[in-house]
């Protein structure tokens, strides 16, 4: 009969395999809660996609995220933010690109 000894080195090793697959197993439940709940929300072309649509709120949404751009923009001492410009822009991009125009295929 084959009789097995558990050193004191045997131990040690389970042991730290034991938690080495703990915490592997950790950070992949971690990472996925960041990829259900906080990465969408940093994604708001995304929201388009799934939506099927262009409503207010997207265009809320897509309204903030340039203020907030403009805020950095205006922190940086390199960028200087021309307003005549923006409006002409953003009246342009409207005539040409109305809300209306966005489709998205259904799968």
């Amino acid at each position: 009969m084959l009789h097995t000894v558990t050193t004191k080195r045997q131990t040690s090793y389970r042991r730290l395999c034991a938690w080495l697959l703990a915490a592997v197993g950790a950070a992949i439940i971690l990472m996925s809660l960041y990829f259900k709940f906080v990465w969408p929300h940093l994604l708001p072309d995304e929201k388009v996609e799934q939506r099927g649509i262009y409503d207010e709120e997207l265009k809320a949404d897509f309204l903030l995220a340039l203020e907030r751009q403009r805020h950095v923009d205006i922190s940086s001492p390199d960028k200087i933010a021309n307003s005549r410009l923006l409006k002409k822009c953003t009246a342009a991009l409207l005539s040409e690109m109305p809300s209306s125009a966005f489709s998205v295929p259904e799968t």
